[in-house]
């Protein structure tokens, strides 16, 4: 049975025509309090059941397509870290002139042997020209190889036109020569 509170704000008055209402059993964190402590913690919560309530009005979906947003091309990987959780780590200022930023999905393409990968950006010493892949993408790229790094965004179908990768090139030392 339904609240009276909720009879009241979602009556078929006071919501615009072709309303939507969802509602969903989530659970809200309650302290306890107690002398129970597993593994050395202070506090624990427990989850109390909680209803929320939306309401949704007309879906409008705009259309995306999956763009290329930044672009290194021709970066040489200066290290290879099989021990590393995973990533690649670039060289702060590059990350910067591409437009990534630290966490972000990227593919990396090896110019070299062919191999391409997924995997998320960590920044690196700024100026220091840093290409390394980690983890288990180095059995897949070396140091050495020559490697295009390429980031992706939806955008929509009304923002495409005119839309331009930013385009970082770089030199034999991961330098910056010029982007388009």
């Amino acid at each position: 049975m339904l609240s009276p509170e909720f009879q009241i704000a979602f009556s078929p008055t006071t919501l615009p025509p072709s309303s939507t209402i969802r509602c969903c059993l989530t659970y809200e964190r309650i302290p306890l309090i107690g002398e129970i402590s597993i593994n050395g913690a202070s506090e624990y919560h427990s989850r109390e059941p909680c209803i929320e309530i939306y309401h949704c009005g007309p879906r409008v979906m705009s259309k995306s397509r999956w763009m290329l947003t930044s672009k290194i091309h021709r970066a040489r990987v200066t290290g290879a870290d099989l021990d590393y959780v995973g990533s690649i780590t670039i060289d702060g200022d590059l990350m910067d002139a591409a437009g990534l930023i630290e966490w972000e999905g990227v593919h990396v393409l090896d110019i070299t042997n062919g191999n391409r990968l997924e995997t998320y950006v960590i920044e690196g010493p700024r100026g220091s020209g840093e290409i390394c892949i980690n983890g288990a993408a180095a059995h897949l790229i070396n140091p050495g190889d020559l490697v295009i790094i390429l980031a992706y965004s939806g955008i929509e179908e009304n923002m495409i036109q005119g839309h331009l990768p930013t385009v970082v090139h770089v030199d034999e030392n991961n330098q910056q020569v010029h982007d388009l």
